[in-house]
């Protein structure tokens, strides 16, 4: 009988010592006190068993502050509280917290960082209040709480809470859920008791992780009360911070846009458009493709230069494929002789670098360094002969650009970590803004007075060339002159991007008169339109060298883990 006594007495103690193995809450109690002004004032009882693993310093108490209103007929709206910390106490003594904000909502760190706490029980207070908890849902109030959350790393042995109305509160509809995330089931072991105070005690027993106790009580309206325009004013600022800072930004940077291009953008008015049949005197191609492009790097700058180079006697192209699909050329240098015309300087730099290495040149659709350096050294040498006397880029003005961008995704960022939102306004703001500045970055280039003169003449020669006049053509044209026209203003018709015109229109031209001593102008020196247009192509792409190879919480509607509140908890 004695041994039978020791053997269980040894069985109690080894399931006391056993049960003692594992930090948990043994308790959770909170005091909900619903405000008339649809806030709650909240005091959390936390009964916690620490043994210096989880629990070493103190717990943290996390609570969202992102709650998803919704309404009985299906609407819903996304809504920013405001948390206020009134006390923290550890068994009845004040406790240094921090509270610091977290994906989603707050987190309340509560102990002293230098300071172990000791082995046992340690119970925690926790006083607070929210706003915007309680809500109308068309003729009646609803009240939603989340009691303790969803995201504890412990089992509460038992939870309760007591929610508490104002006096002479109708309730009309008081409801407890207990389970996980949006589980929809009741705890058999959960209870609801309702005292003559209009308040509401809800219990339950042994919650595991992730379970919550939610409520749901609907009650009369009367006792709210009404939210005043200001409120209402800061309570939008709140929920649309992210995106008012951004429309705000937008709304600046468009201003400071606007008023860059009214000082720097507007061009010299423009003069009355004649047509010419000759392109600006003493003007290449590339110059004139360069000024009518407003100083872009196009692929008309080198292959019309290109072509310059041919007209001008110093190579021949030659196209080496007999396929349609695929261009193979081979540029040729030709010995210098006395019927080669002379070249100008940015002619004969291009000319220099194009045959650097050898007396010929290949290109094809791969990369070729020389074309590439050839069309860089044409865009450097027109830029700093152009810039300031024919147009002004005003390439500078792209920092004030971007200052209020920048410092609106700054501040973008920073209501996003205060107030949360949606982070596809800071991306939307980000490209918006990027569009627009590219737009009137495009309105800040400016010919000058001087570039205005020689754009009218490039304009009335490129309407020339569209219009195709071939009366015009053949009033301009001596026998000795017809193809020596039409070769020398090749290169510039590819240079405005007309080639097909001005091919087409002296071929008819040719139909028509039966002149041109027999040229045909299905082909130009080798070159057909076809493969002027191909050689186009594979330049572009002769110039480019290829590339080398913390926790968060949700909302809900009728089920647990719904409601305002909620979040979790844990130690540290």
């Amino acid at each position: 009988m004695r041994s039978l006594l020791l053997l269980l007495s040894f069985f109690l103690t080894s399931i006391s010592i056993f049960g003692q193995q594992y930090e948990k809450i043994l308790h959770f109690h909170s005091d909900i006190e619903v405000q008339p002004d649809k806030s709650v004032l909240v005091t959390e009882e936390i009964k916690v068993r620490c043994l210096s693993r989880m629990i070493r310093k103190g717990i943290y108490r996390d609570l969202p502050l992102n709650y998803k209103v919704t309404r009985e007929d299906g609407s819903s709206n996304m809504i920013r509280q405001d948390l206020k910390v009134i006390s923290v106490t550890r068994n009845g003594e004040q406790e240094p917290y921090k509270v610091t904000m977290i994906e989603g909502g707050t987190r309340i760190k509560i102990g002293n960082e230098k300071k172990n706490l000791k082995v046992g029980n340690h119970t925690y207070k926790i006083s607070y209040t929210m706003d915007r908890v309680s809500y109308l849902d068309h003729d009646i109030a609803r009240f939603r709480w989340n009691v303790n959350g969803n995201y504890w790393d412990f089992q509460i042995d038992t939870l309760s809470a007591k929610v508490s109305f104002p006096p002479n509160t109708d309730l009309f509809n008081i409801q407890g859920h207990v389970g996980k995330l949006y589980s929809s089931g009741v705890d058999d072991e959960q209870s609801i008791h309702l005292n003559g105070n209009n308040e509401i005690i809800f219990q339950s027993e042994m919650l595991y992780p992730e379970q919550n106790l939610t409520v749901d009580v609907t009650f009369d309206p009367a006792i709210l009360l009404e939210t005043s325009a200001w409120t209402r004013f800061t309570y939008f600022l709140r929920d649309y911070a992210v995106l008012l800072c951004g429309v705000l930004g937008l709304i600046l940077t468009f201003l400071v846009n606007f008023i860059l291009w009214y000082k720097y953008g507007i061009d010299p008015k423009k003069g009355t458009i004649i047509p010419q049949f000759y392109a600006p005197e003493g003007w290449s191609p590339a110059e004139v493709s360069y000024l009518y492009h407003e100083g872009k790097d196009i692929d008309n700058v080198f292959v019309s230069q290109l072509l310059q180079l041919l007209v001008k006697g110093h190579i021949t192209i030659d196209n080496l494929s007999k396929s349609k699909s695929k261009f193979i050329y081979k540029v040729q240098l030709i010995a210098e002789n006395s019927s080669q015309e002379k070249l100008t300087k940015l002619e004969l730099g291009f000319f220099n670098i194009l045959f650097s290495k050898k007396d010929f040149l290949i290109i094809t659709k791969k990369y070729n360094p020389l074309v590439a350096i050839a069309q860089s050294y044409l865009i450097k040498e027109m830029d700093e002969d152009f810039s300031g006397v024919y147009f002004n880029k005003n390439a500078n003005l792209v920092i004030p650009q971007y200052i209020l961008p920048v410092i609106t995704i700054f501040g973008m960022l920073i209501c996003f970590n205060l107030f949360e939102g949606h982070m596809f306004w800071v991306v939307g703001f980000g490209v918006i803004s990027i569009i627009m500045n590219i737009v009137f970055k495009s309105l800040f280039y400016q010919p000058t007075t001087k570039g205005r003169k020689i754009l009218d003449h490039i304009y009335g020669f490129e309407k020339f060339i569209a219009a195709a006049d071939l009366d015009r053509i053949k009033s301009l044209n001596t026998p000795e002159l017809k193809f020596n026209y039409f070769e020398r203003n090749l290169p510039y018709a590819v240079a405005l991007g007309k080639a097909d015109e001005w091919q087409e229109a002296f071929k008819v031209y040719q139909l028509r008169t039966n002149s041109m001593d027999g040229y045909s102008f299905n082909t130009y020196r080798g070159l057909s339109a076809f493969h002027i247009s191909g050689l186009a192509a594979v330049s572009s792409f002769a110039s480019v060298q290829p590339s080398s190879s913390t926790g968060g919480f949700s909302g809900g509607g009728g089920f647990s883990g719904g409601g305002a509140g909620g979040g979790g908890g844990g130690g540290w």
